[in-house]
């Protein structure tokens, strides 16, 4: 029931996506608008996924108004929720989507997803197993990531990978701590 050239639909404003190199499962950033971020996943081969915006907000029910006839109402069936959000009553405003860790440099962190928020400027990241839909290791990596001799990771506008899989953080604003 999806027109062939819409791949997934439900989303208010994914910010920036991310194939598993391994898995070919897709990770999704997707910004809130009023009370929460949210990571979304669609797994390899799946098409057509509702992820329920506007119905929802995260794993809120949120509003139907000016939705066409046939909207799946808040918390059916057909809509898909996010594998994890964030509040903004905990000072998350803009997520930023990431990658699955598939490099050979921190095999310790191989097959965590990595994320983060521009406005907290937190780094963040999570094991999902998709078959079973069970996230766990939900940790703030900031702290350990941060490049130190004074500088700072803020504004994480994006995130990269090398051809070795290896992470990039891509942030806007990496000054001293003392500037």
């Amino acid at each position: 029931g999806v027109r062939e050239e819409i791949f997934h639909y439900g989303l208010r404003n994914p910010w920036r996506n991310g194939f598993d190199r391994l898995t070919g499962d897709l990770y999704m950033g997707d910004v809130g608008q009023d009370q929460r971020e949210e990571i979304d996943v669609s797994p390899a081969g799946s098409a057509g996924l509702n992820f329920g915006w506007k119905v929802m907000e995260g794993t809120r029910c949120n509003s139907t108004a000016a939705c066409l006839a046939g909207t799946p109402p808040c918390n059916d069936p057909a809509l898909v929720l996010p594998i994890t959000e964030l509040l903004h009553s905990g000072g998350s405003f803009a997520i930023t989507g990431g990658y699955v860790y598939r490099g050979c440099a921190c095999p310790s962190e191989y097959g965590k997803y990595f994320y983060a928020d521009f406005v907290d400027s937190k780094i963040r990241s999570l094991q999902y197993d998709v078959p079973t839909g069970t996230v766990s290791n939900l940790t703030d990596r900031t702290a350990e990531l941060a490049p130190g001799g004074g500088l700072l990771i803020r504004n994480i506008a994006s995130f990269g990978e090398d051809g070795f899989g290896e992470l990039l953080i891509i942030d806007e604003s990496n000054t001293g701590a003392g500037e």
